[in-house]
C-alpha cells in the first residue's frame, strides 16, 4: 500500500504548475549565472592580486568543462535558493491537502495516517532531487557549449561522473530539513500560507539576518551558524572554514560533511517525528 500511496501522491505534486515553475526559475537562474561569469571574463571586470589573466584563467575553468557543471549546483543546496524554493513547493502540498480535504477523503478510504504522512514525505524526495539535476544539466549543457566554442574538447574523464553524482546527490540531502521544516508547520498550522511565511521567515530572517550579525560578535555565538540547517549544507556541501581576513575568521568553521550529514538526518527526522506526532492526533472531520 505504501509505494501505491507514494505514487499518487507524486502523481499529483507533477501534475502542478508550481513544481515546473520552479525548476524554470532554476534553470534561468544557471542561464543567467554562466552569463554574468562569461560577461566578467570577456569585459575584464574582474580583479584579483594575481592579475587579470590568473582570473580570467579561473572564470574560464567555471565556464568549461570538466569544472563548470559543478558550479550549477551552487545554488540548488539547502542554504542557497533550492532551500527556499522547496519550501514553497512542499508548504503549498501540505497546506492544501488540508484546504481541499484530500487528507480527509484518504484517511476515510482507510488509508493509516502514518502511510499516508510517510508517504507524502516520500513523493517530495523526487522533486528536491530534480531541483539539483535539472541546474546540473542546464550547466552541463552550457558549459559543454562553451568548451567546444571556445576551442576545447568534452572532457568525460575528467568531469568525474561519479563525483559529480555524488555532489548532486549530497546537494538534495541538503534540501531535506527545510522540506521537512515546510511539512511540518503545515501539520501545525493547517495553512498554505503560515506553513511557507513561517519557514521562509526562518530561512531569510534567522538563517539569513540574525546568524550572520552573530557571526559579527565571534567566539562561540559566531559558531551557532555551523548548526543550523544552512550551516550544515554548507558543511556537507564542503564550504570548510570561513572567510578569513588578517588570519581571523568572520565567521563559523563549518562541520566536516560526515557530521554534518548527522545533523541534517536529526534535523529532518525530527521535523517529520513532530509532524507525524501531530498528523496522528489531528481531528480531520472539522
Amino acid at each position: 500500500m505504501f509505494w501505491r500511496v507514494v505514487a499518487v501522491e507524486q502523481a499529483k505534486i507533477f501534475r502542478r504548475a508550481l513544481l515546473w515553475i520552479e525548476l524554470a526559475v532554476l534553470v534561468l537562474l544557471v542561464f543567467g549565472m554562466y552569463g554574468l561569469l562569461f560577461i566578467a571574463m570577456q569585459t575584464g571586470l574582474a580583479t584579483s592580486t594575481d592579475g587579470p589573466g590568473a582570473v580570467q584563467a579561473q572564470l574560464q575553468q567555471l565556464l568549461t568543462w570538466p569544472e563548470g557543471p559543478r558550479t550549477a549546483l551552487s545554488p540548488a543546496g539547502g542554504n542557497g535558493l533550492g532551500g527556499l524554493l522547496v519550501i514553497v513547493l512542499a508548504g503549498a502540498v501540505a497546506g492544501q491537502e488540508y484546504t481541499w480535504r484530500t487528507l480527509h477523503l484518504a484517511v476515510s478510504h482507510g488509508i493509516p495516517r502514518g502511510t499516508l504522512a510517510a508517504a507524502r514525505w516520500m513523493a517530495l524526495v523526487l522533486p528536491a532531487l530534480l531541483f539539483t539535476l535539472t541546474p546540473l544539466l542546464a550547466g552541463a549543457v552550457i558549459t559543454a557549449i562553451n568548451t567546444v566554442a571556445s576551442g576545447g574538447r568534452l572532457d568525460w574523464v575528467g568531469l568525474n561522473i561519479g563525483r559529480l553524482a555524488l555532489s548532486a546527490l549530497a546537494t538534495a540531502v541538503s534540501l531535506l530539513p527545510y522540506l521537512s521544516l515546510a511539512l511540518m508547520l503545515a501539520v501545525l498550522t493547517r495553512s498554505t500560507v503560515a506553513a511557507i511565511g513561517a519557514a521562509l521567515g526562518y530561512a531569510l530572517l534567522v538563517e539569513g539576518i540574525a546568524l550572520q550579525l552573530l557571526q559579527l560578535l565571534g567566539g562561540r555565538l559566531a559558531q551557532v551558524a555551523a548548526y543550523v540547517p544552512g550551516g550544515l549544507a554548507a558543511g556537507l556541501l564542503g564550504a570548510g572554514s570561513s572567510l578569513q581576513v588578517n588570519g581571523q575568521a568572520l565567521g563559523p568553521a563549518y562541520l566536516a560533511p560526515g557530521p554534518a550529514l548527522i545533523g541534517i538526518a536529526l534535523y529532518t527526522l525530527g521535523f517529520l517525528a513532530v509532524a507525524a506526532w501531530v498528523f496522528r492526533r489531528q481531528d480531520l472531520t472539522g
